[in-house]
C-alpha cells in the first residue's frame, strides 16, 4: 500500500499475523480458515544456523534468491524500470528508475526487510520496482551486509552514510 504522510511518501508492506490455536475466529472467511489451519506451526519449523555460521547464511540467502528470481523477472518484465548497481558513499545500492522516469530532484531510499539477516537488494527488486512505478521516484535500494558480515550498527551506519550522500548538508 502506499500512502502519504505529511508530504512523505511511505509504502507499507501488510504482516501477515499466524495464528496456531485450535479454534479460529468465527469473524474470518472460510477461505482464511482453510489457509490458516495449513500453515505450519512454528515450532516444527527448522532452525536457522548458528549466529557465526556465514556459510550457512549464506546457503539460506542463495536459496531465498533462486526463489525470489523468477517472481523479481516478472516485476521488470511487467514496469520495464531502469536498474543500475551503483556505489554511493562507499555502499552497495541499486538504482532503479521507473519507465518514464522524470528527474524531480526527489529520491525514495528503500531498505530491504530481512530480520538483519536475509535478504539482499537484488532479492527485493519485487518490492521497490512497483513502489518506483507507483510514485514515479527514484529508488534507492540498500545492499547492506546482513549479518553475521555485518550488524546491527553496520547496517544502519551503511543506510545512513546512503541518506547522508544523497542529501549533503
Amino acid at each position: 500500500m502506499i500512502c502519504k504522510w505529511k508530504g512523505v511518501v511511505l509504502a507499507v508492506m501488510p504482516t501477515l499475523v499466524f495464528a496456531y490455536e485450535s479454534s479460529l475466529p468465527e469473524t474470518i472467511s472460510d477461505q482464511a480458515k482453510n489457509h490458516m489451519q495449513t500453515m505450519p506451526d512454528p515450532l516444527t519449523l527448522k532452525t536457522y544456523p548458528a549466529a557465526d555460521d556465514v556459510t550457512g547464511w549464506d546457503a539460506i540467502n542463495q536459496a531465498l534468491e533462486e526463489r525470489l528470481r523468477p517472481n523479481n523477472q516478472a516485476v521488470i518484465k511487467r514496469f520495464e524500470p531502469t536498474i543500475t548497481n551503483k556505489i554511493i558513499n562507499s555502499v552497495p545500492v541499486i538504482e532503479v528508475l521507473p519507465k518514464g522516469w522524470k528527474d524531480n530532484g526527489k529520491v525514495m531510499v528503500y531498505a530491504h526487510g530481512g530480520a538483519y539477516t536475509r535478504y539482499n537488494a537484488q532479492m527485493t527488486l519485487l518490492r521497490c520496482i512497483p513502489v518506483a512505478n507507483e510514485t514515479g521516484l527514484k529508488v534507492i535500494s540498500v545492499d547492506y551486509t546482513t549479518a553475521p558480515k555485518g550488524n546491527y550498527q553496520t547496517i544502519t551506519d551503511e543506510v545512513i552514510a546512503v541518506f547522508k550522500a544523497l542529501n549533503p548538508a
